[in-house]
């Protein structure tokens, strides 16, 4: 359901009609970069300015949105969109056979992985993520596209020119999750992404986590300590952090091990300092 769609003006519309003494709290997911002049459509940043200074409070997934709210309308509540840890950590240590089958299936031991997953749509940017991957050297490097989308035919061509790059399809469940147990860097070199949750998915594996500079979820990164924020435009960048990432790892090995949660907060602590800030 739309944030700031027809059954959310209708709520708006009935408490002020009716005088109902009750609060009016939504969640806006737009990331930074959207609520600066990069939204969905006009229809949308029209909605939102319309509605926002109207709700008691807002949720919002992505600290700097946060911050420009409280300083525009004040009020603004940060709360990213992540997955409870505990859960989230049994869940990739049950499925660690499932990853070492898809290491055989695919014939990743000794390999240095990136990874990415998403839709292959032209605003994931995807093939400038295929470009600077062929444009790095290394023969134990293998860079994983999970999805499928309209753009699937453009990217398999491409693909075909770097025996290194391995598109497996569309994934759910425990078989999605099983990439992330064993790959070791994962890119998501979106043009706009409000979130991104799969960036949380990505660090609760393991992962050494390249995201754009446009994605909401760059405020899971501490730069150097769990991945590095970029310019998904500046391809010189993603390659310097890609190569650096890469010399950084070790090549896969059976058995595989759960690694390190990545993940600099805690869902536990973030939904408790939400509710105190709601009630």
């Amino acid at each position: 359901m739309p944030e700031c769609g027809l059954l959310t003006l209708m709520v708006v519309a009935y408490r002020a009609l009716s005088k109902a003494h009750c609060s009016v709290v939504r969640m806006i997911d737009d990331s930074f970069d959207m609520i600066n002049g990069h939204h969905f459509s006009k229809k949308h940043e029209w909605a939102e300015k319309i509605l926002i200074p109207r709700f008691d409070n807002v949720i919002n997934v992505d600290s700097h949105t946060t911050a420009f709210f409280q300083q525009k309308y004040a009020k603004g509540i940060y709360f990213p969109i992540i997955a409870d840890e505990v859960k989230a950590r049994e869940r990739y240590q049950r499925i660690l056979p499932l990853s070492e089958k898809l290491v055989r299936q695919y014939g990743l031991e000794g390999k240095k992985i990136v990874l990415f997953v998403g839709r292959l749509v032209a605003v994931k940017n995807t093939p400038t993520l295929i470009k600077v991957f062929r444009s790095i050297a290394g023969e134990d490097y293998r860079l994983v596209l999970v999805g499928d989308g309209v753009c699937r035919e453009e990217l398999r061509a491409l693909c075909k020119e770097d025996v290194r790059i391995i598109p497996v399809g569309r994934y759910e469940g425990d078989e999605l999750f099983a990439w992330y147990n064993l790959a070791q860097v994962f890119c998501l070199p979106s043009l706009q992404e409000p979130f991104g949750a799969v960036t949380n998915e990505a660090l609760l594996g393991g992962c050494w986590c390249l995201i754009s500079e446009k994605a909401g979820s760059q405020c899971l990164i501490s730069n150097g300590e769990n991945g590095m924020v970029f310019d998904p435009k500046d391809e010189r960048e993603l390659k310097k952090l890609l190569v650096e990432a890469l010399e950084m790892q070790k090549p896969l090995s059976l058995p595989l091990r759960l690694r390190k949660n990545n993940m600099k907060i805690t869902f536990k602590n973030e939904i408790r300092r939400v509710v105190e800030n709601i009630s």
